[in-house]
């Protein structure tokens, strides 16, 4: 029996005990061959969905499941996958939505798994897989959160045009090129450990400075700042910004003229609003203070091989945009399914859209997204 026949043996064994979903995955990430969260959660959801699915897999099946799912969770934990897929609230794993979160991914996987492992072979050396798995991870894990944390349909958040910063040259100048992070705590890495946050703004760039969120006070290591580049796509420019070269200051309270960092906020609340000076009665502590960006125009530089990606991107071969295509309808549909099998009258308004919403044309998306056809001027207005 091999190592992880073990593990899963020992996972059996455990449900009859005490432990709950969470400790479960726990424990099983921790194999004889090395941490692998995504033998634990394929692991978890496949005894879920079919008590003998497990056992009629082949070892080589099952390593192949769990070597692409680890791919997908790129070193996460099991506490930051369960976040990042939504089986999370208030700093605390969702019981209830852990083992609904094995299924969904389980699920998505297995019916995919050909064409996710197509996309992702190349990522190390080929920078049009490595930005087209970030796309296809980022959308997909936006439709399984939102599945998962019982969101409103929001479609915006998987179907806009993606971040561009997989697949661009590392900007310590490293010779590699950086690696989607997919929603973790940041947008994209580089194995010589270089770190790259991405922020859009509606303000052109002389005026962003100061007004571009940088996530919460207490979100990152000093450490991991120290080597933290920002790319910035400005309404008239796209720049990078050097981890020298930037700073990030508090949110201030709402109060006018009070320069407090905004701590407090009604019970519940995500962010901060008002200071400990100026709380309204029944304020409690919030979870995060926000930080905005502040940067000195003079010092900013061009972000390299932008332009080049997207060249680069437009030359993808049609099996690779039918593999990516591929991974998003299959993760769609299974959100929208488990959405029909929830009660109408457990639903708002807006979460039964899910229900009810068809599944997008990826084809058509992948391609306005990495290969856009030319724009016609058939019917252009001549003069």
């Amino acid at each position: 029996m091999s190592s992880k026949e073990e593990t899963k043996t020992a996972n059996y064994d455990s449900r009859d005990s005490d432990l709950h979903i969470f400790d479960i995955l726990h424990l099983s990430a921790k194999t004889v061959d090395g941490y692998s969260p995504g033998y634990a959660i394929t692991t978890a959801g496949s005894i879920s969905s079919s008590k003998d699915s497990a056992s009629k897999m082949s070892e080589t099946a099952m390593a192949r499941r769990s070597q692409i799912a680890d791919a997908i969770f790129a070193k996460r934990s099991i506490d930051s996958i369960c976040w990042a897929f939504g089986a999370w609230e208030k700093r605390a794993p969702r019981l209830d939505r852990v083992q609904e979160m094995c299924n969904v991914i389980t699920s998505w996987i297995d019916n995919c798994i050909d064409h996710l492992i197509f996309v992702n072979k190349d990522i190390l050396t080929d920078p049009k897989n490595a930005a087209i798995w970030a796309a296809i991870i980022g959308s997909c894990t936006e439709m399984i959160y939102q599945t998962i944390h019982w969101e409103p349909f929001t479609a915006y958040r998987f179907l806009g045009k993606p971040e561009t910063a997989a697949g661009l040259p590392c900007p310590a100048n490293c010779g590699s090129h950086l690696q989607g992070a997919h929603g973790g705590v940041c947008d994209a890495i580089c194995e010589c450990g270089t770190i790259v946050e991405e922020k859009k703004t509606r303000h052109n760039v002389r005026d962003a400075s100061g007004k571009i969120h940088s996530g919460a006070q207490d979100s990152a290591t000093e450490e991991s700042l120290a080597k933290t580049y920002f790319f910035i796509h400005a309404r008239d420019i796209s720049i990078c910004i050097n981890p020298s070269d930037w700073n990030r200051v508090h949110q201030n309270c709402s109060k006018k003229s009070c320069c407090n960092p905004a701590t407090h906020n009604v019970p519940g609340s995500k962010e901060g609003v008002r200071c400990i000076d100026h709380v309204l009665e029944g304020d409690e502590k919030a979870r995060q203070v926000n930080t905005f960006l502040e940067f000195n125009l003079r010092n900013v530089s061009d972000i390299k091989g932008l332009n080049g990606l997207r060249k680069n991107l437009a030359t993808s071969s049609e099996k690779l945009l039918d593999a990516a295509a591929n991974c998003l309808h299959v993760c769609q549909e299974t959100c929208i399914n488990v959405w029909r099998t929830r009660k109408p009258s457990d639903l708002s308004e807006k979460q039964a859209r899910w229900a009810t919403a068809r599944v997008t044309n990826w084809n058509r998306k992948v391609h306005d997204w990495f290969k856009p056809r030319p724009k016609s001027n058939k019917w252009k207005r001549r003069y």
